[in-house]
């Protein structure tokens, strides 16, 4: 199966990355799994605008002594899943180590930072916490439940969408441009007749 877009999935063990894919993949949770050693691979289609693109999902061990093998599958993904368990705070920052990690090293990498276990009462990390801190590094943020099925497609979908969008980058014609030029040397005129 040709892939479009190679997608990694990051972040401290035991928050819920297997249980993401496997949502994803088989519509249904699993809450018990034994820790991924190395990566797991699969691959999905969507279906987008009326396009299909292929996602090739690289699932990463979480533990740290696995670390430097994660940071192999990491190299020339086009989008970092960095996952962190909204109940637990030193996962969230564990996160925050991984998107600095992938900003150096894979630059063109999109990172959407993925809070898990949203349906859990006791969330110590804040919603608002959270997406201040990924609006600063320039990361998509989403709070996922693999359990409850919260966010999980809307999650891989926006992957999706994102790439095609990469893809075909959208231009403005050139009549908007000028139409802006010309607004700002007199900002009183305001020519609607061109939109």
């Amino acid at each position: 199966m040709k892939v479009d877009s190679k997608v990694v999935l990051l972040g401290s063990e035991n928050i819920g990355k297997t249980c993401l894919v496997h949502r994803i993949f088989k519509g249904t949770f699993r809450g018990e799994y034994e820790n991924t050693i190395g990566a797991a691979f699969c691959a999905k289609r969507f279906n987008v605008e009326g396009k299909t693109v292929t996602l090739g999902i690289w699932d990463t061990a979480g533990a740290e002594k696995f670390e430097s093998i994660s940071e192999q599958y990491t190299r020339n993904s086009d989008a970092a899943i960095i996952c962190y368990d909204v109940t637990d705070k030193p996962t969230f920052e564990k996160a925050k180590q991984w998107i600095v990690t992938m900003k150096r090293d894979q630059p063109k990498c999109k990172i959407y930072l993925t809070g898990t276990k949203h349906d859990l009462p006791n969330q110590i990390i804040s919603d608002s916490v959270a997406s201040e801190y990924a609006y600063i590094e320039d990361c998509f943020h989403i709070r996922t439940s693999s359990k409850n099925n919260i966010n999980v497609t809307e999650l891989f979908y926006k992957i999706a969408k994102d790439h095609l969008t990469r893809q075909h980058p959208v231009t403005l014609p050139r009549e908007s441009i000028n139409l802006t030029r010309q607004t700002m040397r007199n900002p009183n005129v305001v020519d609607c007749s061109k939109c």
